[in-house]
């Protein structure tokens, strides 16, 4: 007698069924930061602006209708993902660009993640550790530029005071002459597009002049300074943000 393997009798559906199971697989991390991040941005923004309410509601109709039965090539789909990204990093750029909403102090600048305050015009000049106690009484401290986006940045904020000599920055080489590092601990030698100009012995605080470029200066002379820090948000929203707005995101 003849055995015969039984065939399935909906062979489509269940070829769709697997298919929706890989495709919801595939949106759902995107769903996730989506609902952390601008759950985040609810919660902790003492503020939140009514338009960008409605900006997230909308952003969160968009994911509803995607539909994960659709017969989309995988190389639509990776651009289906790519746009959704793309909404959601401007959704983040709406919300934070959005003054009433208080990510940052007054006086104090936005940048990818992180607020920035120039003391220039604001308050006394002061040496590189009274620039540093200041920051830090601010709950900051003097800025450590991470790339050339961020240089970019704090650059265009020093044009707008043009009779600012230079900024205390956190760089320095007072643990060992000649051997610079940030004040988070990342070693200069890490950050090829900054190179110390007059490096010196008793040249142990670094400045940063109107043109990008950065001196070894002696510690104690006066001058204003730059502070940075996160914005007010949850660590975790912090970081994903910044990530959301490096460079090589778009």
């Amino acid at each position: 007698m003849e055995v015969h393997a039984s065939a399935p009798e909906h062979p489509d559906k269940e070829y769709k069924l697997d298919k929706g199971s890989v495709r919801l697989w595939t949106h759902l991390p995107l769903l996730f930061i989506t609902i952390v991040l601008v759950k985040g941005l609810l919660i902790t923004s003492a503020h939140f602006c009514k338009s960008d309410i409605k900006t997230a509601s909308y952003f969160f109709s968009y994911h509803k209708s995607v539909s994960l039965e659709s017969d989309q090539s995988p190389d639509g789909e990776k651009s289906q993902l790519l746009a959704e990204i793309q909404r959601l990093s401007a959704l983040l750029q709406n919300i934070t660009a959005d003054p009433r909403c208080h990510l940052c102090l007054k006086s104090w600048h936005r940048f990818r993640g992180h607020c920035y305050f120039i003391s220039a015009g604001l308050e006394g000049d002061r040496n590189w550790a009274e620039s540093a106690e200041y920051c830090t009484k601010h709950n900051a401290s003097l800025a450590v530029i991470q790339d050339r986006a961020e240089m970019e940045f704090i650059v265009s904020q020093i044009s707008r005071f043009s009779e600012t000599p230079f900024l205390w920055i956190g760089l320095t080489d007072e643990q060992e002459e000649g051997v610079w590092a940030w004040l988070d601990g990342t070693m200069l030698r890490n950050h090829s597009f900054i190179k110390v100009q007059w490096d010196s012995e008793h040249r142990d605080c670094a400045d940063l002049r109107g043109d990008g470029s950065v001196f070894a200066s002696v510690c104690e002379s006066y001058g204003p300074w730059l502070c940075e820090k996160p914005m007010d948000l949850q660590p975790e929203i912090s970081n994903q943000l910044q990530n959301y707005w490096h460079p090589s995101i778009g």
